[in-house]
Parts: C-alpha cells; sequence; structure tokens
C-alpha cells in the first residue's frame, strides 16, 4: 500500500444533508502547484476508521504495458456471441 499524501488546506465536512469543502486558498494553490501533473491533479474523499471525512491525492496510474494492441482488440470483437 502506497504512502497518502493528505491535502493541505482543504477541510471535508460531512452533514445530514450534503458533503462541504472548506478550501484555506493560499495552502491549497501552494498544494496543487506542488501535486499537480499534466495540468491536473486528482484527489479522493475518504472515511478514517473514526468515521471522519478527509482527502488525499489519488496516485493511480493506469499500467499500461498490460494495454492491448489494435490488433487483439479487433479479434476480440470478432469473437463476441452477439
Amino acid at each position: 500500500m502506497s504512502e497518502k499524501t493528505f491535502v493541505d488546506g482543504m477541510i471535508v465536512r460531512q452533514s445530514k444533508y450534503s458533503t462541504k469543502l472548506s478550501i484555506k486558498v493560499e495552502e491549497f494553490a501552494k498544494f496543487v502547484k506542488e501535486h499537480a501533473e499534466e495540468g491536473w491533479l486528482n484527489l479522493e474523499i475518504k472515511e478514517s476508521k473514526a468515521g471522519k471525512l478527509y482527502a488525499c491525492k489519488d496516485d493511480w496510474k493506469p499500467d499500461n504495458s498490460k494495454a492491448l494492441d489494435g490488433q487483439n482488440v479487433n479479434k476480440q470483437k470478432d469473437d463476441l456471441p452477439f
């Protein structure tokens, strides 16, 4: 399991009717500038074991080594029973 990167400058709260984000702009902007990749920053809202919500950076990246080439994709489509 990878190390979580908690989001600076963001507080997540859940009420009976909604989930709210409070952002401290200067801290959050600094975090975004440090962690954005190719103009994007993916975040996850999670729940701790104690039931509190928090935000962390989503570091998932696709494994391109397992990607199918175009020929295999076409063969799979031709083999479909419907």
